[in-house]
C-alpha cells in the first residue's frame, strides 16, 4: 500500500495513534478511497446527476454510521483531527472570527457535502477551497460532514434596527428554501447565526452574477437587493437561532 502525502499529512498531524487509526475506520465501515466515485462513473448520468447520486450515496453512508453512538462519537474525533488544517480559516471547532469566511458548525450535511463537491469540480471557485477539495476522499467528506454538523454553532450578532427591517423579505422569500428558523430544508444552506459579513459577500456576489459561485435562484433573487437590504437581511439573518 502506498503512503501518499495526504494520508501522511493527517497522520503527523492527527491525535489518533497510527496502529489506531485502521481500526477506527475500519468499525466505521468507511470504503476505500475513490470506490463511490469509481460506481457512478461508469454510469450514463450527466455530470450534475453523478454529483447528485454521489452525495445522496454518502449521505446514506453518514446516515447509518450517526445511528450508531459510538461510531458517530469516532467519526466527529476523525472528523476533528481532519479539519486541522480547515481551522485555520473556518475556526477552531467550525465557528469562524474571519471576516468573510463562513462558519460551518451547525451546517446541514447534504450541503457540506455539495459544496465540497462544488469546490472539487471547480464550479465554486476559490483558489485554496479548490485544491484543497481535491485531496478530499471520501472518507475525508464523511468525517468531516459529521464532524461540523454536530459542532455547536456559536451565533453571530447583527444589528437589531437593521434585522427588524430585514425580517419581512425574509419571511416572504428566503423562508421557502431556508425555514422560518434559518437552519434550511433539505439540501440548502443553514444560514442561522452565520456571520453578516459573509451573508453580505454572498449576496453581493450573486446579484452581480459573479463566476465564482451559480446558482440561477440565488442571482434572481438577490439581483433585485440594494446594499441597504443586503445589510439588513444579513442582520437578520445573523440574529436567527
Amino acid at each position: 500500500m502506498k503512503l501518499n502525502l495526504h494520508i501522511l499529512s493527517f497522520l503527523l498531524f492527527s491525535s489518533i495513534p497510527l496502529m489506531a487509526l485502521a481500526d477506527y475506520l475500519s468499525e466505521l465501515d468507511l470504503e476505500a478511497t475513490g470506490e463511490i466515485e469509481k460506481k457512478i462513473s461508469n454510469s450514463h448520468l450527466s455530470k450534475e446527476q453523478k454529483r447528485t447520486a454521489k452525495e445522496e450515496k454518502l449521505l446514506a453512508r453518514i446516515n447509518k454510521i450517526v445511528k450508531d453512538p459510538a461510531k458517530k462519537a469516532k467519526a466527529i474525533r476523525l472528523g476533528k483531527d481532519r479539519a486541522l488544517l480547515c481551522s485555520k480559516c473556518h475556526g477552531k471547532d467550525g465557528n469562524s472570527n474571519n471576516p468573510g469566511i463562513p462558519r460551518l458548525a451547525g451546517q446541514n450535511v447534504l450541503y457540506l457535502l455539495d459544496q465540497i463537491e462544488k469546490f472539487a469540480s471547480g464550479e465554486r471557485k476559490q483558489f485554496v477551497m479548490n485544491q484543497l477539495a481535491k485531496t478530499f476522499t471520501d472518507r475525508d467528506k464523511t468525517i468531516l460532514a459529521i464532524y461540523y454538523s454536530n459542532s455547536k454553532v456559536k451565533p453571530a450578532k447583527g444589528n437589531p434596527v437593521k434585522a427588524l427591517k430585514g425580517k419581512q423579505y425574509y419571511n416572504n422569500v428566503c423562508i421557502n428554501c431556508h425555514g422560518a428558523d434559518g437552519k434550511g430544508k433539505k439540501g440548502y444552506a443553514r444560514i442561522a447565526g452565520q456571520r453578516p459579513d459573509y451573508i453580505i459577500k454572498t449576496l453581493k456576489h450573486f446579484r452581480e452574477k459573479s463566476p465564482n459561485r451559480k446558482s440561477q435562484k440565488m442571482e434572481q433573487f438577490a439581483g433585485a437587493l440594494s446594499d441597504e437590504m443586503i445589510e439588513n437581511l444579513a442582520a437578520y439573518i445573523a440574529n436567527l437561532r
